[in-house]
């Protein structure tokens, strides 16, 4: 089954800012790169390197021819030296390609204590809040201070307008935004200044770092669940699917409420699941189909190397992209019948967010006809690899798939389009709800609404 790489953030550095509002810390950015150009040729070797493991063959991207597309690239770097966050963020004028045709591929700057390159996480420290992307705008999606509130606009930080950063990030729905505050020339700060819009104010506030740690954790539990009797239903979210067991057990229990109640919606909310496990996935959808059995894969290869030898390949074969062995495919699942619960209607809200193997399990929904897809549509190619594995590019971690699927699917162009479109709208968030729920919610109570943009 799919795994994701999580990005984990392992070390900040801590930079003095130009306002007399921050304070010089004993961490700076990491420059021992400026010794260091970026050329074609180095992005040439990169990609050699990652053909002897990708599935995919690299000879185009975008619908251009790889050589000319390095070429023309190529010729766009800085001839100067540059430090890390400029040489991934040059670096990534091919990268994006790649990331484009596997959403998995992304480089993920190292956080590093100057000069001995240790970790030091206790001592991260990132502004306190989570962010919501549409378009240009970034949005307080998750406030974890009392100066700010959800649905704030943010115009700036550390008097950094907000797209600059944005520039150098890659588009989540969903932001983390100590790293997006740190993709921006490795920068990360004791305390904030942070601009804002509220409720068509201009507004500013100056707010201490969170702990990374305490970041994480405010994140909230891989799943919660709840009913909402004014709408008679369920609601349950998967952030991530790890821990299978546990969110099962939680799972279990909201719908055994909802049995009590009489309640027959239920909505599984993945709009913010990257992926994870498939550890039990057929156990889910057992609760809401009758089917003996579900269509998954129809076909999975690799590009044979150490990597995927495991499968059963051998060195004679290295370099080779086959199908895995039919009995290391799942081909499709079994359900277990005795925990359907009849009537069950499920809707599964989703975003571009959504990926891996959530994204998989969005798609066995609308497939299998068994759950109906609401929200955006899914990243191009979401249901296309899998198999995580990483590498290094000048010292910066980056993360590929090693296995390529072929997803029963009603995708077209590999994009997984939802059943209800409801489009994320930023001046619909600046109210400080949620709209594409609280719209899927209106829907439920009268089906002729429709949410096209």
């Amino acid at each position: 089954m799919k795994i994701f790489l999580f990005e984990v953030v392992i070390c900040f550095l801590f930079l003095s800012c130009s306002s007399n509002v921050f304070v010089r810390e004993q961490y700076i950015s990491y420059e021992e790169k400026q010794d260091t150009v970026l050329t074609g040729e180095r992005i040439d070797l990169f990609i050699n390197r990652i053909k002897k493991y990708h599935p995919y063959s690299f000879d185009s991207l975008g619908g251009r021819g790889i050589d000319e597309l390095i070429e023309k690239i190529g010729k766009s770097f800085p001839t100067q030296k540059m430090n890390d966050a400029e040489l991934v963020f040059q670096a990534r004028k091919l990268m994006d390609f790649i990331n484009h045709e596997d959403p998995h591929f992304r480089i993920i700057p190292v956080f590093r204590k100057f000069p001995e390159l240790k970790y030091k996480t206790a001592s991260i420290t990132v502004p306190p809040f989570r962010g919501l992307c549409i378009n240009d705008s970034l949005l307080v999606y998750s406030p974890y201070d009392e100066g700010l509130k959800r649905g704030d606009l943010i115009k700036s930080i550390n008097d950094i307008p907000v797209k600059e950063y944005l520039h150098y990030y890659y588009r989540d729905r969903y932001v983390d935004v100590g790293n997006l505050v740190w993709y921006f020339n490795y920068r990360v700060y004791p305390r904030y200044k942070i601009d804002f819009i509220r409720n068509d104010e201009e507004n500013s506030v100056i707010i201490e770092g969170m702990p990374y740690p305490n970041y994480l954790v405010k994140g909230g539990p891989f799943c919660e669940g709840k009913i909402i009797p004014g709408y008679s239903l369920g609601y349950f979210k998967i952030r991530e699917f790890e821990n299978n067991r546990y969110i099962l057990k939680k799972f279990r229990k909201l719908v055994d409420e909802m049995t009590e109640k009489g309640y027959s919606d239920l909505i599984i909310d993945l709009r913010e699941n990257t992926g994870g496990s498939g550890n039990d996935l057929n156990l889910f959808f057992s609760f809401f189909s009758d089917k003996d059995s579900l269509h998954y894969l129809k076909n999975a290869k690799a590009r044979v190397s150490k990597i995927t030898k495991d499968y059963g390949f051998d060195e004679s074969q290295y370099g080779q992209v086959l199908s895995l062995p039919s009995e290391k495919v799942f081909h499709s699942f079994a359900l277990d019948s005795s925990l359907f619960v009849p009537n069950l209607k499920v809707y599964v809200l989703i975003s571009r967010t959504t990926g891996s193997i959530a994204a998989s399990f969005a798609n066995i929904c609308q497939y299998n006809g068994i759950g109906t897809l609401v929200g955006e549509q899914l990243a191009p190619n979401a249901l296309k690899y899998g198999e995580v594995a990483s590498g290094e590019f000048l010292d910066n971690p980056f993360a590929f798939s090693t296995i390529q699927y072929d997803e029963y699917t009603k995708a077209k162009d590999g994009i997984v389009r939802p059943d209800i479109p409801i489009p994320y709208i930023a001046r619909e968030y600046m109210k400080g709800g949620d709209p594409v729920l609280e719209k899927l919610l209106e829907y439920l109570k009268d089906e002729k609404l429709v949410f096209f943009q």
